[in-house]
């Protein structure tokens, strides 16, 4: 059973992780009165999954070009001219990670995208979905 112990009545705040809570819990359990979270497991439940992931993986690329355009920008240099920045062995390492970091990450995300493609070919909802203007 998967419930959620803030919505039950004898545990109101603060943190579940103690034998107290436990022994509420259980008590709820016993007496049939432990509020459930409805929990699916359907293919659209993967995709979530799949799409909040591809979405973590866009905001950590463009956090990491952030990242490395200040970097550029803190020297007095242009980040779209120049690919690591020389001089200083620290400024080198961290813009060499960077860029390797960028360009894992930008692999992952054209993985992600054929999966998409390869899932909408495939599913007749997404297939429908993909047609709406900004999808």
């Amino acid at each position: 059973m998967i419930c959620d112990p803030f919505h039950n009545s004898l545990l109101q705040s603060g943190p579940k992780n103690d034998k107290i809570d436990a022994v509420k819990l259980c008590t709820l359990l016993r007496n049939g009165s432990l509020k459930e979270v409805y929990h699916t497991t359907d293919e659209l439940y993967k995709l979530r999954k799949l799409v909040s992931a591809y979405e973590d993986f866009v905001t950590a690329s463009v956090r990491m070009k952030n990242q490395r355009s200040s970097m550029f920008l803190s020297e007095g240099k242009d980040h779209k001219k120049e690919n690591v920045l020389s001089g200083n062995a620290i400024n080198k390492f961290i813009t060499e990670k960077q860029n390797l970091t960028i360009e894992h990450v930008a692999h992952i995300r054209k993985e992600s995208e054929q999966l998409f493609g390869k899932i909408q070919k495939e599913n007749q909802t997404i297939k429908q979905l993909v047609k709406i203007s900004g999808i």
